[in-house]
């Protein structure tokens, strides 16, 4: 029954809309206390009346949270071809291919959007990461090292050097046991798993 009004309070609240950015609104309230199918049925609703990127953002993230990878990888690109700039989308396509276990195209992925932001660290630290993990050693230490001319301390890039130099394992062994004198006075940091692949923007409003 509750899934019957929320529908119809939508439609009441949409006819007094005056703008296309109200009726984006009223769906994104409407659908922040839902989750899983009930928040992708009401995104996919409101794509029938807007092409808002919030609405396929928030669709593409209601699959992701089910696990359907394919899906979520669908809507991103259909976003895509309406918003080619807005490269949060291709976050979350590769968040969505690594899941699925579709790993060079999480790859291509991951140097798509070096391609369009060689600065963006974050993704530098994912692929080198990646490449460690495939055991192309050569190929991770050289994204290290980019990511050292982007960020001179990174210490994700320091991890991964360290693994193939003496000089960066000392500096990686010297962190940690700067780590271990902090002792656990500080509360420890949780993190969403989508928050790098998402850059950190959960949409609601911009």
């Amino acid at each position: 029954m509750l899934r019957l009004l929320i529908p119809i309070a939508i439609i009441m609240m949409l006819s007094s809309c005056q703008t296309s950015e109200e009726a984006v609104d009223i769906y994104l309230e409407e659908a922040g206390s839902l989750y899983g199918e009930a928040a992708e049925a009401l995104y996919s609703e409101a794509l029938g009346s807007t092409d808002a990127e919030e609405i396929y953002y928030n669709l593409a993230y209601s699959h992701l949270q089910q696990g359907e990878w394919k899906e979520a990888a669908d809507v991103a690109a259909e976003a895509l071809a309406i918003y080619p700039d807005m490269v949060r989308f291709m976050y979350l396509r590769a968040y969505a291919f690594r899941e699925a276990g579709m790993m060079r195209s999480y790859e291509e992925e991951l140097r798509e959007i070096l391609a369009r932001d060689p600065a963006d660290v974050d993704i530098r630290v994912l692929l080198a990461r990646r490449y460690q993990a495939s055991g192309r050693d050569s190929w991770a230490e050289e994204e290290a090292r980019t990511i050292l001319a982007y960020d001179h301390a990174n210490a994700d890039a320091i991890s991964i050097l360290a693994r193939y130099s003496d000089f960066f394992r000392a500096i990686d062994k010297a962190a940690d046991e700067a780590s271990l004198e902090a002792g656990w006075s500080q509360e420890p940091e949780l993190y969403d798993p989508l928050e790098i692949l998402a850059g950190g923007r959960l949409i609601s409003r911009p």
